[in-house]
């Protein structure tokens, strides 16, 4: 049952990340073990790739996802839910001198893992497939950007979350850009309002219109282009680093809403804080 659902996620995935023909290559590997917080793979992973996500997940709130390519450069990185009937939760378009890796946020509308298919430079296609364990008011940890050379550390406290949604017409954003080291930047793109202080409301806003696709530069070059699903955008967070950044240089985002509405943002890189 997981081999026959795997393969419907990835011939799925493949129709989506793949703008022209490529091979399949899934490595028969039992799970990826670099990272012990998370639970071992049911299937096939690539050894290319680490996925990084709670054991427990309150159904209620977002769930904290890294991924990191241990190939470079990165194409596509493209996250689907790991159901009976796999929905695209994002597919991000990334550009040569953007790092390959990510962290984001999304809600799991009751599938208990996540698929990660990548696309390399070269259109080699791998995958890589998390699960967890579906448990309501499980404390969960929120992460912020990984750091320069690590995936491990952890940017927010433990949560408890027993939330009701509530609905809100349009959630502000807040873009933040800092150097790490020599030309190399990170990019953070979240709720104005930091998610801790949400929570200990008990309350997890939902858009009624959220932001279904955005684009971001660095001055004129694009770096990321991101489609999304609407259970990426209860609580917007997603963060890139690249390089050929300086300080003061500018960084646009623009989005487009489900609705159609459109939007930009722009921020200047800071000196490393």
């Amino acid at each position: 049952m997981f081999k026959s659902r795997m393969l419907r996620v990835f011939g799925l995935a493949l129709a989506l990340a793949m703008p022209c023909a490529a091979f399949a290559d899934l490595p028969e590997l039992f799970g990826n073990m670099q990272i012990p917080s998370t639970l071992p793979s049911m299937v096939e992973d690539s050894a290319d790739l680490i996925i990084q996500v709670p054991r427990q997940v309150d159904p209620a709130s977002p769930v904290p996802l890294r991924v990191r390519v241990l190939q470079s450069p990165v194409a596509a990185i493209t996250l689907l839910s790991d159901s009976v009937d796999p929905v695209q939760l994002a597919s991000f378009e990334m550009q040569p001198g953007v790092d390959a890796q990510l962290a984001t946020r999304f809600m799991s509308s009751g599938a208990g893992g996540v698929m990660v298919v990548v696309r390399t430079a070269t259109n080699r296609i791998f995958a890589g497939r998390r699960t967890f364990e579906l448990m309501p008011n499980a404390g969960l940890v929120v992460p912020e950007a990984p750091e320069a050379a690590s995936v491990a550390s952890v940017g927010e406290s433990a949560l408890d979350a027993d939330s009701e949604a509530e609905t809100e017409a349009s959630p502000e954003l807040r873009l933040d850009a800092e150097i790490l080291s020599e030309d190399r930047a990170r990019v953070i793109l979240r709720s104005a309002e930091p998610l801790v202080k949400r929570m200990q409301h008990q309350v997890l806003r939902r858009s009624e219109n959220p932001v279904s696709s955005f684009e971001l530069k660095h001055k004129e070059r694009v770096l990321v282009s991101a489609d999304l699903d609407a259970s990426m955008w209860s609580d917007p967070f997603f963060s890139f680093g690249f390089v050929g950044a300086k300080v003061g240089d500018t960084l646009t985002l623009t989005w487009v809403r489900a609705d159609g509405e459109q939007g930009e943002l722009q921020t200047t890189i800071e000196p490393a804080g």
